[in-house]
C-alpha cells in the first residue's frame, strides 16, 4: 500500500466533501449510553464507528464524520452513522456502553441493509467485540447481520467470538509500517496473529508521516489520522479530532477494501 500522508489540500478537500456528499441530520440523537445516530442520506447501509480508549463521544462524531465524508462512504448508499465513544479502561471491564440498545436501533431504523461497516480503532475493538458478541452468540436480531458485515479492526485487541468471525462476509485486521524507520504500529503482533486464524491482513505504510523511530503508540494513530500530532506518542484529542491542514482521516485501510465493499453494497441495488 502506498503512504498518503502527502495529498490535496485539506480546506480544498473539505470544500469537495461538503458539496459532494449528502446533507446529514443537522443533529446527532442519542442512542444510548456512549451511541450517538444521525441519519445522512436515504440509502439502506449502516457505519458503525467505535472510537479507543478514553475517546470521549463528541470527538468520536469528529472522527466519524471525517472518514464518513473523505471516504464518501454515502456511494455505499450508507444512510445511517453511528458513533460510539471509547471504553474507559483499555480492557472495557465496565462493559457499559448500550450495544444492546444500538442493535436494536440499527434494526428498528434499517430494513434489507446489504453492508453494515464497523470500523473499531485501538480498545474500541473490545466494544466492538461486545457489539458482535450480542449478535451471534446471544442472538440478538441476528437476522438483520446476515451475510452483510465487514469489520475493520484498526490495531484492536482479540476477542472477537469465533461465531462472528464465521459470520463476517469482510474481516480486516489492520496495522501501520514506517519503513523510514522500521517500526510497527502498536498491536502488530496481535493483527498478524489474529489474521492468521481469519481475515484479510492489511498494511499501512506511512514513511512520511514523521513518528520518531520506535515509536510505535505515534504510528498506531496512523489509524486515526495520516500526520499524528504526537511524534513521540500518542495525543488522542487533536488526533481524533483535528483535521486540517496535512492532518488527513486516514481512510488507506477502506481505499484498498472498496472493491469488496462496493460488492457488498451493490447487492442492494441488485434486489430493487
Amino acid at each position: 500500500l502506498t503512504d498518503n500522508c502527502n495529498g490535496m489540500n485539506w480546506l480544498s478537500f473539505l470544500a469537495l466533501s461538503f458539496c459532494c456528499f449528502p446533507a446529514a441530520s443537522s443533529q446527532w440523537t442519542p442512542v444510548s449510553n456512549g451511541v450517538t445516530y444521525q441519519h445522512i442520506g436515504t440509502g439502506k447501509n449502516v457505519a458503525v464507528f467505535y472510537a479507543g480508549w478514553s475517546v470521549s463521544l463528541a470527538n468520536s462524531t469528529v472522527w466519524t464524520l471525517a472518514v464518513t465524508k473523505a471516504s464518501n462512504l454515502h456511494t455505499l448508499s450508507i444512510g445511517h452513522l453511528y458513533a460510539v465513544r471509547g471504553p474507559t479502561t483499555p480492557g472495557y471491564r465496565r462493559k457499559d456502553i448500550g450495544n444492546s440498545e444500538l442493535i436494536e436501533h440499527i434494526t428498528a431504523h434499517t430494513t434489507n441493509a446489504s453492508l453494515v461497516l464497523v470500523i473499531a480503532h485501538s480498545s474500541g475493538a473490545f466494544v466492538a467485540n461486545e457489539f458482535f458478541t450480542e449478535i451471534y452468540v446471544r442472538h440478538l436480531d441476528e437476522a438483520t447481520f446476515r451475510n452483510n458485515t465487514a469489520l475493520y479492526m484498526l490495531g484492536g485487541g482479540g476477542g472477537l467470538p469465533k461465531q462472528a468471525e464465521r459470520q463476517i462476509s469482510n474481516l480486516n485486521w489492520v496495522y501501520v509500517y514506517d519503513p523510514r524507520t522500521d517500526t510497527y504500529s502498536h498491536n502488530t503482533a496481535a493483527m498478524k496473529s489474529l489474521a492468521a486464524t481469519g481475515g484479510n491482513l492489511l498494511q499501512l505504510n506511512s514513511s512520511s508521516c514523521e513518528c520518531n523511530k520506535g515509536a510505535t503508540w505515534c504510528l498506531h494513530d496512523v489509524m486515526i489520522t495520516t500526520l499524528p500530532h504526537n511524534h513521540a506518542f500518542y495525543d488522542l484529542i487533536p488526533d481524533y479530532t483535528d483535521f486540517t491542514g496535512q492532518h488527513h482521516p486516514q481512510i488507506e485501510y477502506l481505499d484498498v477494501t472498496w472493491a469488496a465493499l462496493q460488492a457488498m453494497a451493490d447487492r442492494n441495488k441488485r434486489q430493487v
